[in-house]
């Protein structure tokens, strides 16, 4: 398709809708209440448009969203906010996007994420408490980003980590107790 944009009532009837796909269009922003009726929807695939950055408030009605994806954008920025009402999502898809880095809370409400794709990025650094509040992750993926080192507390809240990929950075050291909880 070619969609570029949304009215903010596109969505306004489809308060049953589970499943939303809208991958591979030309879309470039989204109205801050394009799913505010959408109160069921599980599963919001965004990926493969133009999408730079989104309003903190573009989420905040999907609380029974399971799966995000947002890869192959042009997203440089997260606002710190913008999955706070997002308390069941399990998967989070980011990478191939221009994103740098992520403020401190970014992830605090997202205790149930098991999942994180942030490869190919350009993160070059990670905040220590970025995780914090992710103790279900078990996959996360940092490749191909631009991180040369990690403050040691970056993983101690990942104790069901069992897929890490560090590969295809500029990582020169680790701190011998970065895996400690892991």
């Amino acid at each position: 398709n070619k969609l570029t944009t949304f009215h903010e009532n596109t969505f306004k009837q489809l308060n049953k809708l589970t499943v939303l796909w809208l991958h591979s269009n030309q879309i470039d922003s989204i109205h801050p209440n394009l799913f505010d009726n959408c109160h069921n929807l599980t599963t919001l695939d965004l990926y493969n448009n133009k999408l730079t950055t989104f309003h903190e408030n573009t989420f905040k009605q999907l609380n029974k969203l399971t799966v995000l994806w947002l890869h192959s954008n042009q997203i440089d920025s997260i606002h710190p906010n913008l999955f706070d009402n997002c308390h069941n999502l399990t998967t989070l898809d980011l990478y191939n996007n221009k994103l740098t880095t992520f403020h401190e809370n970014t992830f605090k409400q997202l205790n149930k994420l098991t999942v994180l794709w942030l490869h190919s990025n350009q993160i070059d650094s990670i905040h220590p408490n970025l995780f914090d509040n992710c103790h279900n992750l078990t996959t996360l993926d940092l490749y191909n980003n631009k991180l040369t080192t990690f403050h040691e507390n970056t993983f101690k809240q990942l104790n069901k980590l069992t897929v890490l990929w560090l590969h295809s950075n500029q990582i020169d050291s680790i701190h011998p107790n970065l895996f400690d909880n892991c």
